[in-house]
């Protein structure tokens, strides 16, 4: 098993770590998804860790409770951690991903929903569009737009983020979302 005992310290590599007992299975797949939009090698550990691993920072995801976990960063200028809901596990991901500093993450109200940006972006028959197409096999990954909100579709997973003001980004599993309707 490869773990980051094992590996060199060689400022190339990006670890996140997500130490799961069943507290954080639920955020698995749209980890996994999210995880490989950006590019993060995704490794699963025996006893139930995952691993995203790119550049030189580490983010060790520990849950605390059902709801609540401690992130631990470490990167060449400094290292820190802090607790967190499990919610907002996509938005720092996506912060990671997208090249932003989690030093004094504070997210900024509740994750995003997908019923925010239909009803913010007037996007209900952009969004039905898009999924007959994702239905059809006719989809491809891409951004759906929006003015202030925006969703992103890669590979079965609605990516929902704030353009402007930083809203706490969101991921959706497309298929779960077909389950609900």
């Amino acid at each position: 098993m490869d773990t980051l005992s094992s590996r060199p310290n060689d400022c190339k590599r990006f670890s996140l770590l997500a130490i799961d007992r069943t507290l954080m299975q639920e955020y698995k797949k749209r980890v996994r998804r999210i995880a490989e939009r950006y590019a993060f090698e995704l490794l699963h550990g025996i006893d139930g860790t995952l691993s995203l691993t790119k550049s030189c920072t580490t983010v060790k995801f520990s849950p605390t409770s059902r709801s609540t976990m401690t992130c631990t960063v470490i990167n060449a200028e400094n290292s820190f951690a802090f607790d967190e809901e499990k919610k907002y596990i996509f938005d720092i991901i996506h912060r990671l991903g997208t090249g932003h500093s989690l030093d004094g993450y504070q997210p900024k109200g509740e994750p995003l929903t997908l019923d925010e940006y239909i009803s913010e972006e007037h996007a209900a028959g952009r969004l039905s569009d898009f999924q007959k197409r994702v239905a059809t096999g006719d989809a491809e990954n891409t951004e759906l737009g929006g003015n202030h909100y925006n969703v992103e579709y890669y590979n079965g997973i609605y990516i929902v983020f704030d353009i402007f003001t930083g809203a706490p980004t969101n991921v959706y599993d497309l298929s779960e979302q077909q389950k609900a309707e």
